[in-house]
C-alpha cells in the first residue's frame, strides 16, 4: 500500500543528499462540543499547516549549478525569500534520481575539460584531467558535481530524497486533471494507481503553500511536499523509446526505479534507449552484435562503448521525416551531423587505416548543411559498419530466454516505397543513390530486396565466427534506440502542470530560461532550452549567442546550460561580469577589449577572430592546457606550431589583421594587453551570500 506523507525531511551524514526521512508529524484532536459526552466524540488525526519549501527537481549538474549560483548572488538570495515573510529564507528540498553521470560507462563527454569549469564551483577540472578520446572523463566530471553538492549541503543543510517527481499540483487544480498521467504510470508497472489518484483528490490543507509536489520513491510509495518556489533542472526529458514503426515496450523503464536497482532481466534487455544502454549496469558482451539507431551524440557513445567491450556494431543513421528540435535542421539521411564535434572524429578511419585524431576529418562546416552531408563516413574498427540512407523498418524478436535476439530490417531513405495513394510513375532507370552499409575496408553492402544489409565478403572473412553464428545479417543481439527525447512525455518532466503560460527569463535580451506566469516555477538548463514552446520566444540576441559558442557548448549541453543558469540567477552582475573567453557574448568581448585600450574597429575585429577560433576549435586553451593536451595527444596535436599570447592560441594561418596596421607584430602586442584579465573558466567561487545554517 502506498504511504502518503505530507512532510519529508532529511538528516545529514555521509550521503550529501540526506536520504533519511524525518518522522511524520501529527496531532490528535477531539471533534465535538463540551456538552456532548466524550465517549461519543469522534477522534481524528489533523495535520498542521505544511511547511513550504524552495524545491529543486533534478539532481544532476544543472541542479547543483542552480543551487550554487542561487546561494552566491544577491538576486538568488532574493528569489529564495519566503513570498510573504521578507527576510526569511525558504528551506531547500532537492529531488531527483542519482546523477546519471555517476553511473554511466566511462566515456568522453564530447567537451574537453577546459570547457567544463562550471560557474560557482569550488573545484574545477585540473590541467591533465582524465580524458577519453579527448572528451573529459565522465567519472571525473560527476565527482566534481558530487563534491559541490557536499559543499552546498554543508552550507545550508538542504533536505533531499533520491526520488522521481511526476506531478506538480497547484492549489485549486483538480486531482482529476492528473489521473491520465497516473493511468499511464500504471501501464508501465506502477502498482498504486488508485492510492495516488485518491491522494491527488485530497483538498489542500488550510494555509498550505500554493503548490504541492508528488514524490514517488523506488518502492512506489508516494508523498507530498509543499512548495512556494520550484526550479526544474530535469534535463531534456524522457529518452524516446519509440521511432516510426518500432515500438519498444521494453524501453519504457519505470522512471521511479533507478538503474542500480534493476534486476538481471532488465539489465539484459534486447531493446534499450541510448541513456539506458550507456549505464554501466546494462550488460554488454563481446560476442554481441548490436544495431545502433539514430545519428546523434548518444548513438556515437554506443559505438564507443562497443569499442571498449569489443562487440560488433551496425550504425543506422536517422532518416525519419521532420525537423530536429535539437538543431532546427531537417533530420539527416547520413551520419554527417553526428560529427559536429571535433572529438567525434576519433571513431573514423584515416586513409592510413588508423583512427583519426580529433578534428581531422574535415567534414564540418558552418551549418553542417544537407547539401554537403553525403560524405564518406568510414568506421575506424573492423567490428563496425556505418550506414547511409537507412530507415529502421521493423523489429521482431527471435530466440527464447536469455538467448533472445532481434530481427531488424530497413528501408531505403533515398527510394522509399510508394504510398498506396501515390500516382508517381516508376522510372525505368536505376536510382542515382540508394542506402548502404560501409565497413572498415570501404566495402559497401547495398540494401537487398528483403531490407537487409548483407555482409561483404571482406567482413565475413574477417569475422568468420560471427558469420557462422549469425549467418542472417538481420539478426542482432540488441537494438539501441538513440532517437532523442520526448520533451512533453507523459509521464516524464512535470511540464504540463504549470499554471498559465510560460514566459521567458531574459538576460541581456537573451532567453536564459522559462518560467510560469507568476514566476514561482522555473525551467532551467536543458529543460528550458529544449522545451517546444521556447522557439517562439527566442530573440536575435539568443541565436547570435548560440552561434558564437564552441560547437560543443551549444544547447542542450552542460556549458550552455551552466552559463544560462548562472545568468538566470544573477550570478553575473556589474561587479562580477562573465570573463570566460569561451562563453562571453560577442558584445561583452567588444566592450571589454575597448575598455582595455583597443579602438572599436580593432576590438570588433579581434572579437570575430576569437569567436571563430573558439567555435571551430572547440574552445580556446591556455599554455598550461596546451601542455596537458600535448601530453595526452588531445585536441590540438599540432599545438606546438601555434603562437601563444597570454594563453590564447593564435594561429597565424587563421588570424588576420586589419590592413591599416603595419603587420602582425604591433597587433599581437596590443592584443596581449587587451586580453589581460580574461579567464578560461569563471574564476573562484563568489562569497556565499546566504548565511550558513548550523
Amino acid at each position: 500500500m502506498s504511504q502518503v506523507n505530507t512532510n519529508m525531511g532529511g538528516t545529514s551524514g555521509g550521503d550529501p543528499f540526506g536520504t533519511t526521512p524525518s518522522p511524520r508529524r501529527a496531532v490528535t484532536v477531539s471533534l465535538g462540543t463540551p456538552s456532548v459526552p466524550s465517549a461519543s466524540r469522534s477522534n481524528a488525526v489533523a495535520e498542521p499547516a505544511p511547511e513550504g519549501f524552495y524545491v529543486i527537481i533534478g539532481r544532476g549538474a544543472a541542479g547543483i549549478v542552480n543551487l550554487t549560483t542561487l546561494l552566491q548572488s544577491e538576486a538568488g538570495k532574493k528569489r529564495m525569500e519566503h513570498p510573504t515573510q521578507p527576510g526569511v529564507t525558504l528551506r531547500v528540498k532537492f529531488y531527483g534520481l542519482h546523477d546519471p553521470w555517476l553511473h554511466y560507462h566511462p566515456h568522453g563527454m564530447g567537451q574537453p575539460p577546459h570547457l567544463l569549469c562550471l560557474p560557482g564551483f569550488k573545484d574545477k577540472p585540473e590541467p591533465g584531467a582524465k580524458t577519453i578520446r579527448s572528451g573529459m572523463h565522465s567519472g571525473e566530471f560527476s565527482a566534481i558535481t558530487e563534491g559541490q553538492a557536499v559543499l552546498c549541503r554543508e552550507r545550508i543543510k538542504y533536505l533531499g530524497l533520491y526520488a522521481w517527481v511526476p506531478i506538480i499540483q497547484a492549489r485549486g487544480k483538480p486531482g482529476s486533471d492528473f489521473h491520465a498521467i497516473v493511468d499511464q504510470m500504471g501501464t508501465e508497472g506502477f502498482a498504486e494507481v488508485a492510492a495516488l489518484k485518491s491522494m491527488l483528490d485530497r483538498p489542500f490543507p488550510a494555509d498550505a503553500p500554493a503548490y504541492r509536489i508528488v514524490v514517488v520513491k523506488a518502492d512506489q510509495s508516494c508523498e507530498f511536499t509543499y512548495a512556494h518556489k520550484i526550479d526544474l533542472c530535469t534535463g531534456m526529458g524522457r529518452a524516446n523509446p519509440d521511432e516510426g514503426k518500432v515500438k519498444n515496450p521494453e524501453g519504457r523503464t519505470q522512471l521511479w526505479r533507478p538503474g542500480h536497482e534493476w534486476d538481471d532481466k532488465t539489465r539484459q534487455r534486447v531493446v534499450l534507449t541510448g541513456p539506458e544502454a550507456l549505464l554501466y549496469i546494462t550488460r554488454w558482451k563481446a560476442t554481441d552484435r548490436v544495431c545502433v539507431y539514430f545519428s546523434g551524440g548518444i548513438a556515437l557513445n554506443m559505438v564507443e562503448r562497443a569499442h571498449d567491450v569489443g562487440c560488433y556494431i551496425d550504425w543506422y543513421p536517422n532518416a525519419a521525416a521532420g525537423i530536429s528540435q535539437t538543431t532546427g535542421l531537417p533530420y539527416s539521411k547520413t551520419l554527417h551531423r553526428a560529427f559536429n564535434l571535433p572529438r567525434n572524429d576519433t571513431v573514423l578511419r584515416h586513409a592510413s587505416g588508423r583512427a583519426m585524431n580529433p578534428n581531422e576529418s574535415g567534414v564540418r562546416n558552418d551549418a553542417l548543411a544537407t547539401a554537403n552531408e553525403h560524405i564518406e563516413i568510414v568506421p575506424a574498427s573492423k567490428h563496425w559498419r556505418f550506414g547511409d540512407g537507412t530507415i529502421l523498418a521493423t523489429t521482431l524478436p527471435s530466440g527464447p530466454g536469455h538467448a533472445r535476439t532481434i530481427q531488424i530490417t530497413a528501408t531505403d531513405a533515398y527510394n522509399p516505397p510508394p504510398q498506396p495513394s501515390s500516382t508517381t510513375v516508376a522510372s525505368s532507370s536505376a536510382p542515382a543513390k540508394s542506402s548502404f552499409m560501409l565497413d572498415f575496408d570501404r566495402k559497401s553492402s547495398p540494401l537487398d530486396p528483403n531490407g537487409v544489409f548483407p555482409y561483404s565478403k571482406w567482413y565475413s572473412d574477417q569475422h568468420a565466427k560471427l558469420a557462422s553464428d549469425k549467418p542472417d545479417p538481420k539478426v542482432y543481439d540488441r537494438l539501441c534506440m538513440c532517437a532523442g527525447f520526448v520533451y512533453r512525455g507523459t509521464p516524464g518532466v512535470p511540464r504540463t502542470m504549470f499554471p498559465g503560460d510560460l514566459v521567458a527569463i531574459k538576460y541581456q535580451e537573451r532567453v536564459v530560461g522559462l518560467q510560469s506566469a507568476d514566476g514561482a516555477i522555473r525551467m532551467l538548463g536543458a529543460a528550458s532550452s529544449m522545451d517546444p514552446e521556447r522557439p517562439k520566444m527566442v530573440t536575435k540576441e539568443t541565436k547570435d549567442f548560440f552561434d558564437a559558442l564552441p560547437y560543443s557548448a551549444v544547447p542542450p549541453g552542460f556549458i550552455y546550460s551552466a552559463v544560462t543558469i548562472a545568468e538566470a540567477n544573477g550570478w553575473f552582475d556589474a561587479d562580477h561580469p562573465n570573463l570566460n573567453i569561451n562563453t562571453m557574448a560577442p558584445a561583452d568581448l567588444i566592450a571589454y577589449l575597448t575598455g582595455n585600450g583597443l579602438s572599436t574597429p580593432d576590438a570588433e575585429h579581434l572579437t570575430k577572430q576569437i569567436v571563430r577560433q573558439r567555435r571551430f576549435g572547440n574552445g580556446l586553451i591556455s599554455p598550461t592546457w596546451r601542455e596537458a593536451y600535448e601530453r595526452t595527444g588531445g585536441l590540438y596535436p599540432d599545438a606546438s606550431g601555434l603562437t601563444s599570447t597570454n594563453g590564447v592560441i593564435f594561429d597565424p594561418a587563421k588570424f588576420t589583421y586589419p590592413s591599416s596596421e603595419p603587420g602582425a607584430t604591433g597587433h599581437v602586442a596590443r592584443w596581449n594587453k587587451a586580453i589581460e584579465g580574461l579567464l578560461f573558466d569563471y574564476g573562484p567561487s563568489r562569497a556565499w551570500v546566504a548565511p550558513a545554517v548550523e
